[in-house]
């Protein structure tokens, strides 16, 4: 109970007092009310304590988080135990209780920035939340942990969940993880000049004859086995960490739960000083009996777990791609030749995760799609084809602006009747600088649309064009110029809006006025040359490179180039004889 005033009970001479107890959401919070015994019906109740345990004011959240007393006895394994983590993370769905619908799914995202501290034995925390963003498509917030002793445990900003298209998931594809054979032809031989080692635990074995085979004038700098104290890897990495260089952490004692820890806890120091100096050496993590290839009869399941900590490094700094080298299960002769070859070898795929090794061959993970035969399949669908142009589908962008990272997504059943003012286009080109500028046909109107009609070439102004369809106010499209093909409409459509708003709405140009148009070159450049000579000014412009420069000037209105890099870019305007002049 936290009580915000203090509860006085009554003298045994006065009237007693009269006391109710409420409960008021599944969170159960309550709230004690006291008023005189003699107090007739419509006085109000004081509130003299409230029990809760979470708080929300306007958009800020307060919760008491516990861990579950059947997991105290793990919290010395970790930093924070995994379950106490996420409940003081998800605490961020409070707000969805008081928001929006509380039957809509926001599953957790992404973490722009997170920051841990150690908190061993911890066993319950005190969360504070800044909600930053809550509509039907994100929840967002930052986050701060703190123990029960006050101690700060965690700060996490831009912590947030993405909704769910659908309440309910239908049946979808299966697919099952696989080894396949690597495909020849996607490797190539490289070549190391430095290799770094970490010594075999006693009882593994010790590859550094297949790394002098393989690299037979490298500097190999070894490192000691791993001390029962946490390694301070990036003291020791101290050389440079380019693409000549080879780190190598060799296979763990299997069933040895505390030198597994130790391995997973260098491997995640190496990727944190990879990721730091943005390094490109290539990291090989030796594994035994992780993988059950076609060629395998059994496995070490305890060994798979030094395959996920690989997998979440990669995930959490993609910049560092370690890359787990599995051996067969049980003990071989020709392992240490199947070390040589794989050190050797250089992959034209970057996000390969993990590699198998055998006398038979390279195998590689693969997710593969099952076949509605296969068992277990009966509710089987197959994966939907949609055209290119006008197919139900959108681009979801990559967070850091990367047009390498972007990702197709279905869209989610929609119906067919449009609102009243709305127009369907099937798109056909986009522009990938803003995606916001598209073009395409019309292929629906909705009852109140004037003008546009099913089969019309259009351009329209989008939030994001890279789709296959999109729906679309009337007022947001226009006919295509008659001049122009639907590609090159979709790429004059920014650029040319952006500069006449600029000329006509923002400068206000009338004729006779002179207007310098710098980076003349790029689109919104030769828009503004245009837009302001058919307004009658005196258009000059600038460009870096000479080329650049003639091929300004040659262009229809402009009256002069320059160039905007050099030092005497003043003293050139200086000495233009300018209308005003």
């Amino acid at each position: 109970m936290r009580f915000e005033h203090a509860l006085v009970m009554a003298s045994t001479e006065d009237f007693p007092l009269q006391a109710q107890l409420e409960v008021t959401s599944a969170a159960h919070d309550s709230i004690i009310s006291s008023c005189a015994a003699d107090a007739k019906s419509g006085d109000p109740w004081q509130i003299i304590s409230r029990g809760r345990k979470i708080w929300r004011l306007g958009n800020k959240i307060f919760a008491l988080a516990a861990l579950s007393e059947a997991f105290h006895q793990e919290v010395a394994r970790f930093r924070i135990h995994p379950a106490l983590q996420d409940a003081s993370l998800h605490t961020l769905y409070v707000n969805q209780q008081y928001r929006g619908n509380p039957t809509e799914i926001y599953p957790p995202y992404a973490i722009e920035e997170v920051q841990m501290f150690d908190a061993r034995g911890a066993v319950s925390t005190a969360v504070h939340i800044q909600v930053t963003r809550h509509d039907d498509t994100l929840i967002r917030g930052h986050v701060t942990v703190w123990s029960s002793d006050g101690d700060l445990i965690a700060i996490a900003r831009g912590f947030f969940g993405k909704q769910i298209p659908s309440h309910s998931i239908g049946n979808v594809p299966q697919y099952d993880i696989s080894f396949t054979p690597e495909l020849e032809g996607s490797s190539f031989e490289v070549v190391c000049g430095n290799v770094v080692l970490f010594e075999p635990q006693p009882g593994v074995m010790d590859c550094t004859s297949a790394i002098q085979s393989a690299f037979p004038g490298a500097h190999i700098q070894k490192f000691e086995s791993f001390p029962q104290e946490k390694p301070k890897i990036t003291e020791r990495l101290d050389y440079p960490l380019d693409g000549r260089g080879l780190i190598v952490v060799p296979s763990i004692i299997l069933a040895s739960r505390a030198n597994l820890e130790l391995t997973i806890h260098a491997i995640m120091e190496i990727a944190n000083r990879l990721h730091s100096c943005k390094g490109a050496t290539t990291v090989i993590v030796i594994s035994k009996g992780d993988c059950m290839t076609p060629v395998d009869s059994n496995c070490d399941p305890f060994s798979s777990a030094l395959q996920v900590a690989i997998r979440v490094a990669a995930n959490e700094l993609p910049w560092v791609r370690p890359i787990p080298a599995d051996l067969p299960f049980g003990e071989s002769d020709n392992q240490l030749k199947l070390l040589e070859s794989e050190f050797r070898r250089g992959r034209l795929r970057c996000d390969e995760n993990v590699v198998a090794l055998s006398p038979e061959g390279v195998f590689v993970k693969r997710l593969i799609l099952l076949n509605p035969q296969d068992e277990g399949c009966e509710d089987y669908k197959p994966v939907l084809l949609m055209p290119a142009r006008g197919g139900r589908y959108f681009a979801e962008p990559d967070p850091g602006g990367s047009l390498d990272g972007i990702k197709f997504r279905q869209c989610a059943p929609r119906s067919d009747v449009l609102r009243a003012e709305a127009i369907s286009i099937d798109i056909h080109y986009a522009g990938l600088t803003l995606r916001m500028e598209v073009s395409g046909i019309v292929s629906a109107v909705g009852e109140k649309v004037q003008g546009l009609e099913v089969g019309c070439e259009v351009v329209a102004r989008v939030a994001n064009g890279i789709a296959g369809n999109i729906i679309a106010n009337q007022s947001l499209a226009q006919f295509k110029p008659k001049s122009h093909d639907l590609a090159q409409a979709a790429a004059d459509a920014g650029a040319m809006s952006t500069a006449y708003y600029t000329l006509l709405y923002l400068a206000k140009v009338i004729a006779g006025e002179s207007v310098l148009v710098h980076a003349a070159v790029g689109g919104v450049g030769m828009a503004a040359i245009q837009i302001a000579h058919a307004l009658g000014a005196h258009v000059y412009a600038t460009a870096g490179r000479s080329e650049r420069r003639e091929a300004v000037a040659n262009m229809q209105g402009v009256r002069g180039g320059f160039d905007s890099r050099s030092v005497s870019f003043r003293d050139s305007q200086k000495g233009h004889k300018w209308p005003w002049s």
